[in-house]
């Protein structure tokens, strides 16, 4: 199985580009920031899901490959994550499930 499910929610990773996560879900919240830059709070038809970097202080989320996805269902990552393979696809840019 793809990522690891803990307490019923699913905890991920998704490879693709800043601009592919703000064409995909919008403006970005700065979450908490002495640990993410840039952090998407998205209710999905299945539940609560969260898109956040785990950043290193120089880097910019623009610099950002890897954003972890932890959602409250399997449901509302793969809505999620299909958002996001949508809109890479349609830019002709990779994304995809774990770390690169």
């Amino acid at each position: 199985m793809l990522g690891r499910l803990v307490a019923r929610n699913r905890i991920d990773h998704i490879t693709t580009s800043f601009e592919v996560l703000t064409e995909a879900l919008g403006s970005h919240g700065s979450g908490d920031e002495d640990k993410t830059m840039a952090q998407w709070d998205i209710i999905t038809p299945n539940g609560w899901a969260e898109v956040y970097d785990y950043h290193d202080p120089h880097e910019s989320p623009e610099d950002v490959e890897v954003w972890h996805v932890q959602a409250a269902s399997e449901e509302a990552f793969e809505y999620v994550y299909e958002a996001i393979r949508d809109v890479a696809s349609r830019l002709g840019v990779p994304a995809g499930l774990g770390e690169s």
